[in-house]
């Protein structure tokens, strides 16, 4: 499975190691300022896709980086978290809990639904510790369920 660039992280001895189950900050603040897909690690186009459950949506926060709309399609299709609606992370913290923080939209259990919305521009903001990406009004929003067997769809 393809490693986010966002969850790498650095090990000591100068290694690259994934963790599913934390966002690295580091990149969290150079996906802001140089408007980076925290998928892929390449440069954002004009639309810029996040995912996220109704909650995020209404809010316009979001825990993971902004996405190619391609990449964003990727990972509603690809992350067991997300496409597969009993599909629970292993317990043990992350190592790199002390400079990472948990996805906002990853909780236990997963939303009903998700949306990819689009928009053209964000703001990495800092709340209450934890930072966070304020999305600009969607443009256009997708919204996907689970099946009968747990599966993600696409609705709309």
């Amino acid at each position: 499975m393809p490693i986010p660039w966002a969850n790498e992280h650095e090990e000591p001895n100068g290694t690259t190691r994934a963790d599913f189950t934390a966002v690295n900050n580091d990149r969290l603040i150079e996906a802001a300022q140089s408007g980076l897909c925290g998928a892929c690690g390449q440069e954002l186009d004009h639309w810029i896709a996040f995912i996220g459950d109704s909650r995020s949506v209404h809010l316009r926060t979001f825990g993971f980086p902004p996405m190619h709309e391609a990449c964003a399609r990727y990972a509603l299709t690809v992350c067991p978290h997300i496409s597969r609606k009993q599909h629970r992370r292993p317990q043990p913290a992350s190592v790199f809990r002390h400079d990472a923080q948990a996805p906002q939209f990853w909780s236990e259990p997963g939303p009903e639904m998700w949306i990819l919305g689009l928009t053209n521009d964000f703001k990495l903001l800092n709340i209450h510790g934890y930072l966070v990406f304020f999305a600009a009004q969607f443009k256009v929003e997708h919204i996907f369920d689970y099946d009968k067997r747990g599966h993600l769809r696409q609705l709309s």
